[in-house]
């Protein structure tokens, strides 16, 4: 459904795009993991659809590390806060499934933005 939902999007009137993350399964949702060679096979898609002018607002970069999977898991880059707890990276720091099945790609723009990749810095000027 990936590119009728990027035909949909420019349909409405307040959405400047879209950003893709894939589900992190943690205990007892691991039925719902994508492996690594469906990952590339969807973020070629979605590389695809960016290069056809669709409004997405991942960055190459992003795209690239998340495909090659070398971006960087567990990072320090940012936190969340949830159920009056701050974690470092995301509720689940410490699972190694976890971090491996992560599917979080703003932190791999963060990564991308932390190393001034030109695709990162213009994805994420354009999405403001």
């Amino acid at each position: 459904d990936i590119e009728e939902f990027c035909d949909f999007i420019p349909t409405l009137q307040h959405i400047k795009g879209i950003f893709f993350y894939f589900y992190t399964p943690y205990d007892g949702t691991q039925g719902l993991h994508i492996d690594l060679a469906e990952r590339r096979q969807i973020i070629r898609r979605i590389v695809a659809l960016k290069e056809r002018g669709y409004p997405i607002l991942n960055s190459k970069a992003g795209l690239r590390m998340v495909y090659e999977d070398t971006w960087d898991r567990p990072t320090d880059l940012c936190y969340i806060y949830a159920n009056n707890t701050l974690h470092q990276c995301c509720r689940a720091i410490g699972s190694d499934e976890a971090c491996k099945s992560c599917g979080y790609l703003g932190y791999a723009e963060l990564q991308c933005l932390a190393r001034l990749k030109p695709s990162s810095i213009c994805a994420a000027i354009r999405s403001t």
